[in-house]
């Protein structure tokens, strides 16, 4: 880890709380060697530009920052610049390419329940970067729902 942000630690998790953790996580990161040069000194491509991103790419060198994907590799190297390794990271429970990110929508498709609920899961999946919980019975999604459309009809 830089040294300069060493003495920004304490500023920067109060800012961006739990940054200090996920530091660390990318510095005791193990990552492959650069085929090309054979340079140890990678990163992790990360992709991004947000405030909390910005200070993960400088505090460690082993977080290199894009600002949109690029299917050019999940590795970068410090040394000869370049991306490698696969174009997209394997999901840790099967072993298998992740699939692409589903589009997030700004509303529901329709105003059903079932688009609600759909729609809210979703979110709550793109949001968390896991798959959410349905801790709702039918007749909650239904409530839920009608509450929700009242209030948009009620704001035009």
């Amino acid at each position: 880890m830089c040294e300069t942000y060493v003495t920004l630690s304490k500023q920067m998790e109060q800012n961006y709380p739990g940054i200090t953790e996920q530091i660390q996580r990318f510095e005791g990161m193990e990552l492959p060697s650069c085929p090309i040069c054979g340079s140890d000194d990678t990163a992790s491509v990360q992709v991004g530009i947000i405030g909390r991103t910005i200070h993960l790419a400088g505090a460690t060198s082993k977080f290199h920052l894009i600002p949109n994907g690029n299917d050019k590799g999940i590795y970068y190297c410090n040394v000869c610049r370049q991306q490698l390794g696969p174009s997209r990271r394997q999901d840790k429970s099967s072993g298998d390419q992740s699939e692409k990110a589903r589009p997030i929508f700004l509303r529901p498709k329709d105003d059903s329940w079932q688009a609600y609920r759909d729609w809210v899961l979703g979110l709550t999946s793109a949001l968390t970067g896991r798959e959410a919980e349905d801790h709702y019975n039918e007749a909650q999604w239904i409530q839920h729902a009608r509450e929700f459309w009242s209030k948009t009809k009620e704001n035009g």
